[in-house]
């Protein structure tokens, strides 16, 4: 794979996973600016998810039918100039539908990055290359809290402005690398038909091992806050801890998807899973942060395992069947954006009426079921093609 390709994914993916978080330390900027009330803001946060899932397989059909590199061009287009709309915002409909609009053409950078690398991959390393596209997303989101939290000084104009420019940057180094050599324009019909070809359940399944663990993440991310207050620590702790997490996970990608190269994406996406469980089975015991911040940590490292093997998993399945990889990329999309806010919400939801002791026991549920369903069904791996269907 050349390395200029693997730079320019890897920032298409940091500038999509920047995108989706730079605007949590800009709600109460807004909230004093625009004067959002509560069930405003609330559209306002889950906006970008919404545009992202929603429009996922539209992103998908894109990149098959027009090359993954027209879609990361039109991809890094749409977010540099709705990031300059998000920017000079004034009323909560254009921010809310540049918001939508960011999530929509995020999609695309998603499906189109992953796919463009997974096709120029070696199959017996697509592990580690979907692990370092992992990696890259987090960073992004990782640096999105401090930008945010910059632009709410200097202004969001200037902070905008600035991701355009990188959008138009990274255009011209996509500009000069060579279209992907997989064949395009395979339209739903045909996807539609490779996927009944080897039967549904087998994308189920490949949907459902990325939704899971993204589902019991974003409940996770729910119940350390409320764990840290529990224990009376101060915020600037637990702000410490989650960017702990979030370089774990992202140093641990690579390391997870060259493991899954060598011994196939089940054995390691169930250990993943087990090492989640038991973390979780431990956060409301632990009397202590010389206990809690090492069984975050592994819970963080153990996480990446699930995301970096189940999403392979899937372009592996979509290898073996015929299907283009924008496809299985926008199923994974999917599943990563949705399953975290989906998470997020039923955990807001539940942990309120029932009480935080529910909240280990909810993410337990998430992970044994999901568990179950890939141990006992053809959860595909690196080398195995899955079973025809007659």
């Amino acid at each position: 794979m050349p390395r200029r390709l693997l730079f320019l994914t890897c920032s298409v993916l940091l500038v999509e996973g920047f995108s989706g978080y730079v605007l949590t330390p800009l709600v109460e900027t807004y909230r004093t600016a625009i004067g959002l009330s509560d069930p405003a803001t609330g559209v306002l946060v889950a906006a970008y998810a919404a545009g992202a899932v929603l429009l996922a397989i539209p992103a998908g059909w894109f990149v098959s039918r027009f090359n993954p590199r027209v879609a990361l061009l039109v991809g890094l287009l749409g977010v540099g100039l709705f990031s300059v709309v998000q920017g000079f915002a004034e009323r909560i409909a254009s921010l809310d539908a540049s918001r939508f609009l960011l999530g929509g053409f995020g999609s695309l950078l998603w499906a189109g990055g992953i796919s463009w690398a997974v096709s120029a991959s070696p199959r017996d390393r697509r592990g580690q290359v979907m692990g370092l596209l992992l990696g890259a997303s987090v960073m992004g989101e990782l640096i999105a809290s401090p930008i945010g939290a910059w632009a709410s000084v200097v202004g969001t104009p200037v902070v905008f402005t600035g991701v355009l420019l990188i959008a138009v940057a990274l255009i011209v180094v996509a500009l000069g690398l060579p279209p992907v050599a997989e064949a395009d324009g395979q339209g739903l019909r045909a996807a539609g038909s490779a996927v009944r070809a080897f039967g549904v359940g087998h994308w189920a399944i490949g949907l459902v091992a990325v939704l899971g663990p993204a589902i019991a993440l974003g409940l996770a991310m729910l119940l350390v806050p409320l764990r840290f207050e529990q224990l009376e620590e101060p915020r600037w702790l637990l702000a410490t801890v989650l960017l702990a997490m979030s370089v774990t996970e992202a140093l641990t990608g690579p390391v997870a998807g060259r493991v899954s190269d060598r011994l196939g994406r089940r054995r390691p996406y169930l250990g993943g899973l087990l090492a989640m469980a038991l973390c979780v089975a431990l956060i409301g015991p632990a009397p202590n942060l010389t206990v809690l911040v090492p069984v975050l940590l592994v819970y963080a490292s153990a996480s990446s395992f699930a995301f970096a093997t189940s999403m392979t998993a899937l372009t592996d399945l979509a290898t073996s069947t015929g299907l283009n990889q924008g496809y299985s990329s926008a199923l994974s999309q999917m599943g990563w954006a949705g399953g975290l806010s989906l998470g997020a919400a039923v955990g807001g939801l539940l942990l309120g009426p029932l009480g935080q002791a529910w909240g280990p026991l909810l993410i337990l549920a998430v992970l044994v079921l999901v568990g179950v369903l890939t141990a006992r069904s053809a959860f595909p791996t690196s080398t195995e093609a899955p079973r025809r269907e007659t």
